[in-house]
């Protein structure tokens, strides 16, 4: 699980795949995998993702502990495609009762004529406010939603910042993060609370100071006449289109509904904005698969291709025609845009065989 793929720029034939306290590296475009594990004490094991700079330098995130604390957020390089991970460096490494990390997301600014490229950057939760006397290693503002950079190639780490402005009893769930071409920084995250909202934030100054929270949409509540939809994911992703194309700067990110609204109770979309955040477009849906009363279409996944193209993946039950909930099958689907996400063309199929929503998973 917490799984993440990146492809190398230098080399395309060369894939690598993380998930937990595994990682997996293949050279000859995913057609054979070779599998190492990542070790225990000090490296990224995890709630990992992965991503390659510019040179083709790969770097993987995770959470990771010693024997000094509480869990922290490692950062560890791999110089030849993945092959091998070099030793760790706590990119965030709070003491006993300082902080407790979670779900953290790695970017990198790879855009050449960017004033900050190279650039690393991590977006993760701070779990421990609630356990006094608090006191982490950073202004708090919020909720503690901490950003890391790092300007020279993750040796070093710069003083977390907070870029959430909610309460502490809105705990920011699901953060995502991703540059601009112009080396803007982008965040976006669910804010717990009634309603949930998701959130937006930016920076322009390579992830120094942050601006205002923006609130994008309020997220309706739990369809409740199907059991499932409380289960379901709509994790936000966020991607900028850093092309030298027509909607070169044009902002995406990509949830769910789960109120009904569309004819069923789950319904994947992705929104987007052309002035840096300020303003945002109506949903745009994702599947076109059949609507009904058993048909989700959850936990969407987008990225802009060099070329200013949007694809997206989801998971998708349209090929399931129960209605036991602890037995659902379902699929993952794509689709891409060629047109700024303004619309999305027939979806296909990506999995040969169905997976099965089982009730209660085995650790």
């Amino acid at each position: 699980s917490e799984t993440s793929v990146a492809i190398n720029p230098t080399n395309p034939l060369n894939i690598v795949a993380s998930a937990n306290w595994y990682h997996f590296y293949s050279f000859d475009g995913g057609r054979s995998w070779k599998r190492l594990d990542v070790g225990s004490n000090g490296t990224a094991n995890n709630d990992p993702n992965i991503a390659f700079d510019r040179h083709g330098i790969l770097f993987r995130q995770g959470l990771g502990w010693d024997n000094t604390g509480p869990r922290g957020i490692v950062v560890q390089p791999s110089y030849d495609g993945g092959r091998t991970l070099n030793q760790g460096v706590f990119a965030y490494h709070p003491q006993q009762g300082a902080g407790n990390a979670d779900q953290g997301i790695l970017t990198i600014d790879t855009v050449a004529k960017s004033a900050y490229v190279g650039n690393l950057y991590v977006v993760l939760s701070d779990f421990d406010y609630y356990v006094p006397p608090y006191t982490p290693p950073y202004a708090s503002t919020g909720f503690p939603l901490i950003v890391l950079t790092s300007r020279d190639g993750g040796k070093t780490w710069a003083t977390p910042v907070d870029i959430s402005d909610s309460p502490l009893t809105d705990p920011e769930n699901s953060s995502y993060i991703t540059t601009g071409p112009n080396g803007e920084v982008y965040a976006a995250w669910i804010k717990t609370g009634s309603p949930q909202h998701l959130v937006f934030a930016r920076s322009l100054d390579g992830g120094r100071t942050w601006g205002a929270n923006i609130v994008v949409r309020a997220l309706p509540p739990y369809v409740t006449s199907n059991g499932l939809t409380d289960e379901l994911r709509g994790n936000p992703t966020i991607d900028v289109d850093r092309s030298n194309g027509p909607y070169r700067g044009t902002i995406y990110i990509s949830s769910i509904s789960i109120d009904g609204s569309s004819g069923g109770p789950s319904d994947a979309w992705v929104i987007r904005s052309t002035d840096g955040g300020s303003s945002w477009s109506n949903t745009v849906l994702l599947s076109d698969g059949p609507r009904g009363p058993y048909k989700y279409y959850f936990q969407p996944r987008i990225s802009v291709a060099p070329n200013g193209r949007v694809d997206a993946v989801w998971y998708d039950t349209r090929n399931w025609a129960g209605t036991d909930i602890n037995s659902v099958t379902y699929d993952v689907y794509h689709s891409y845009s060629t047109n700024g996400a303004v619309s999305f063309g027939p979806s296909g199929r990506v999995t040969s065989a169905s997976s099965i929503k089982t009730p209660s998973c085995p650790t």
